[in-house]
């Protein structure tokens, strides 16, 4: 058992938390996924006003592994100065064991540094639980791939990169619909998503909000348009759901920014529908006076 971290996931963690998204100055997490080549994936928390649409460090930097398919996650460390750990972070971690199918070291520590929990097994941190999560072996044997990002995108290249999108798509079980979006910046850059399912619905990523945590990641802040596309649309335009609307009004207030444009596609046929994320969601809900 180790007593330390290390000190590239340190500086990989500081990172994340400055690129957190906070409504409380001081406030914010990150954690890191060290993945099977020792790329580190960091992230920041990412709060909202509606605090149900808020993404845990956790689940970002997961996310970013697996979809790079870099296998198998070596190590997971999540800052916090909370010495507690969320059952619902325990439930995020345990989960993504049973669906790789290789469990991994989990610590847990305070921005200063202190280790408040280690272990080498992570299904440890909540004994009690046991993740309903089927192994995908399909995507298990996938090869490493680094296909989430674009330069130089106009808007004609969007439906294409949605598209894509889809195949990224992180299921939680071996069947199930795909989805696929394409976040496109003002400056012409793309970050290409999939949903990513889990067995507890609360704690996934529909494909437009992992687009922006690539994003976010990245050190990107603002947004010109969002792509998405469905297998449940193949002939008629997709439309942004409920939640993705209040979350990215709820994002566009915190960071500043002006109107975000919504493309919806049609899978097969060649149609389209596009609006302004204010025209979807005129009045989203604030807890600002």
């Amino acid at each position: 058992m180790s007593t330390f971290i290390k000190e590239d996931t340190l500086k990989a963690l500081e990172v994340g938390l400055s690129r957190s998204i906070v409504q409380k100055e001081g406030a914010g997490s990150a954690a890191c996924v060290r993945g099977g080549s020792g790329t580190l994936y960091a992230s920041g928390s990412i709060e909202t006003e509606t605090h149900l649409l808020s993404i845990p460090p956790e689940v970002s930097a997961l996310y970013h592994a697996l979809v790079h398919r870099d296998l198998p996650i070596q190590e997971v460390v999540l800052m916090q100065d909370d010495p507690s750990l969320s059952p619902l972070s325990a439930k995020v971690l345990i989960d993504a064991a049973a669906r790789i199918g290789n469990t991994f070291p989990f610590s847990l520590v305070a921005q200063s540094g202190e280790i408040y929990v280690e272990t080498n097994d992570v299904r440890t941190i909540f004994p009690l639980y046991r993740s309903p999560a089927e192994p995908l072996e399909e995507f298990c044997a996938e090869s490493y791939r680094d296909d989430h990002y674009e330069e130089s995108v106009r808007p004609e290249d969007m439906r294409a990169l949605a598209l894509s999108g889809m195949e990224l798509h992180i299921r939680s079980k071996n069947t199930g619909s795909r989805y696929g979006a394409a976040l496109r910046t003002k400056d012409g850059r793309a970050y290409i998503a999939g949903s990513f399912s889990a067995p507890d619905r609360r704690l996934g990523l529909h494909a437009e909000m992992a687009a922006f945590t690539l994003l976010l990641a990245d050190g990107g802040r603002d947004i010109a348009e969002i792509a998405i596309v469905s297998e449940k649309f193949p002939e008629t335009p997709c439309s942004m759901c409920g939640c993705c609307r209040q979350f990215f009004a709820d994002i566009a207030r915190a960071l500043s920014l002006s109107d975000i444009t919504v493309t919806g596609y049609a899978q097969r046929a060649d149609t389209k529908a596009s609006w302004s994320l204010t025209s979807l969601m005129p009045s989203p809900w604030t807890s600002r006076k």
